[in-house]
């Protein structure tokens, strides 16, 4: 451990992820920044992940592990909020993999351009890659931008960023803790990361960028984005999470352009559930959410003017603006 370097935390949320959790703790025991507080944050895992864990502390005193009930991932990454020291704090999920010099580069990035927040590119790897395949992602020649603010605040809220979802996900960053530590994820909702990630930008802080991969998003069949859409109604949960994200803006007093945004992209997503929803009732309480909402934002004159006939006509009638999209996409009722 070098002297006199600042403690970088980093929260695991851990859910029943036995067969993947080994290779991701050593992914990050391994770091070239050594000087790390690692919190696993076991909620309610039944699979035996709660004992890697348990052997993972025991051999490595720079992890800690804390078992609380199934609680969310959002709620499992409050609690690591609320127990980190170090001067900076970053998130993985508990079936990535980083790259050894994930953490480093990041810190050495955050220090030589004095930003409060540095992200990385992502690359996603498949179910069955371990330590030894993310070494054929060669680093290139670094490219290290400076983001402009009210450019990450549009591409976050309107979803049109050149670095997909790099700008949304919480894994691939380095925070600054005296700036975004009182920030919390939103529980029970998924998207849980746009809605974080909005109140970040918010903040105002200096936001890097560095081109290369160094984390690795693990793709697999029963991670917990799958069940979820397997098991719930993943419309409504993009519906929660952009109307509420609108609300947050206004309740905010942000900028008019990022609140414009928020409302048109609310309104769409409450169209768009309407219309690929089958379920009689759904359409129904997506119809009543929608009417609330317009009049609410209307009133505000939040209502996009480029998109205001269609709204109009949704909120009159929506069996004809389903009909309309169906023609348009030239699918059937």
């Amino acid at each position: 451990m070098r002297e006199n370097e600042p403690l970088i935390s980093i929260i695991v949320p851990v859910y029943n992820v036995a067969s993947y959790l080994q290779a991701c703790l050593e992914a990050i025991a391994g770091q070239t920044y050594d000087h790390i507080e690692v919190l696993l944050m076991d909620d309610g895992s039944t699979d035996g992940s709660s004992d890697i864990c348990d052997a993972f502390v025991r051999k490595d005193s720079r992890f800690r592990v804390y078992h609380d009930p199934n609680g969310g991932v959002s709620a499992a990454r409050n609690r690591g909020l609320k127990r980190i020291s170090g001067e900076y704090f970053m998130f993985s999920d508990s079936d990535d993999l980083s790259h050894p010099e994930l953490v480093e580069r990041l810190y050495r990035t955050m220090v030589d351009y004095s930003a409060d927040m540095v992200m990385c590119d992502y690359r996603d790897i498949p179910q069955n890659a371990d330590l030894a395949y993310i070494q054929q992602f060669e680093q290139e020649e670094n490219s290290v931008t400076e983001c402009d603010g009210d450019r990450l605040m549009h591409d976050l809220i309107a979803g049109t960023s050149e670095w997909g979802v790099g700008v949304v996900i919480v894994n691939n960053k380095l925070f600054r803790t005296a700036l975004f530590r009182r920030l919390s994820f939103q529980e029970g909702y998924l998207y849980e990361d746009e809605y974080y990630m909005t109140r970040i930008y918010l903040q105002n802080g200096r936001v890097i960028r560095i081109s290369d991969p160094l984390y690795f998003y693990r793709q697999r069949d029963n991670s917990i984005m799958d069940r979820f859409r397997k098991e719930i109604d993943l419309s409504m949960n993009r519906v929660r999470v952009y109307s509420d994200r609108a609300d947050y803006l206004i309740q905010e007093n942000a900028k008019e352009t990022y609140i414009v945004h928020g409302v048109t992209r609310a309104l769409n997503v409450i169209k768009k559930a309407y219309v690929v929803t089958g379920d009689a009732g759904k359409k129904r309480e997506y119809v009543q959410l929608y009417r609330q909402k317009y009049k609410e934002y209307r009133a505000g004159k939040r209502v996009n003017g480029k998109t205001k006939w269609m709204n109009r006509l949704f909120y009159c009638f929506p069996w004809a603006y389903q009909l309309i999209q169906g023609r348009k996409h030239g699918k059937k009722d």
